[in-house]
């Protein structure tokens, strides 16, 4: 279910603990972690934290959970296919080992995918999908988002509307320029690993670096080092 972003606010005011902003690909990235390298697999554990817990507010935009949507199927066969080729590089490792004259030997017992990860991890991404308070759209901020997009204002660029990225930074500022107004004090932390439009946390692309300044947001790049800033 969906909540207009003063319903958000209200909700949050009346019982306040650290708010949390979840980026499509902060989703996503739960399965590309098995696959990843500049992914940690500790954003598996981090996510059922939260999924488990009641420490946080988890919040995302309505886009978020249309992309999650369009997407989840597509980074899952990714997954598995990597795995899969993983297994068949397991397999060559472990001819050209015994070919060798090394008196070491390697074995293991079930194919790589048998452990149907990919399904694992969708699941636990599903799970935090399902534990989050979600954004309805809203006008003014849907306005704005278009503004950005025909002015090229990050997330937005020339060559590159992000018009979805726009909505979810919108309804994000709003809402925390809004909670700012009612006085929360609480952490506030957007969680994206898309540094191609947002940049990296300690170098944040402007305006976005300003704007969220302004509404006490700061930008995390994982799961994992999101929960460490909850306070």
């Amino acid at each position: 279910m969906s909540y207009s972003i003063d319903d958000i606010v209200n909700m949050i005011v009346d019982n306040p603990k650290p708010v949390i902003l979840f980026d499509t690909c902060a989703l996503l990235d739960i399965v590309r972690s098995a696959i990843r390298d500049n992914i940690s697999a500790e954003v598996i554990s981090a996510a059922s934290t939260l999924t488990s817990s009641d420490d946080n507010w988890l919040v995302s935009s309505e886009v978020v959970d249309i992309e999650w949507g369009n997407n989840i199927d597509t980074v899952e066969t990714e997954t598995r296919n990597s795995v899969k080729n993983l297994h068949k590089r397991a397999l060559v490792f472990k001819e050209a080992l015994e070919h060798s004259t090394s008196p070491e030997k390697w074995t293991y017992s079930k194919h790589f995918t048998s452990y149907d990860l990919e399904q694992n991890l969708k699941s636990i991404s599903n799970n935090l999908r399902e534990s989050l308070t979600l954004i309805e759209n809203d006008a003014i901020c849907t306005q704005r988002a278009s503004n950005r997009v025909i002015q090229c204002i990050a997330p937005a660029s020339k060559g590159k509307s992000e018009f979805k990225d726009c909505l979810i930074v919108e309804h994000y500022i709003e809402l925390g320029n809004r909670l700012k107004t009612s006085g929360f004090s609480n952490s506030i932390i957007f969680i994206s690993s898309n540094k191609s439009d947002f940049g990296s946390p300690y170098d944040i692309i402007e305006p976005i670096k300003t704007e969220f300044n302004n509404a006490n947001i700061q930008y995390i790049g994982d799961i994992k080092s999101a929960i460490r800033l909850c306070v």
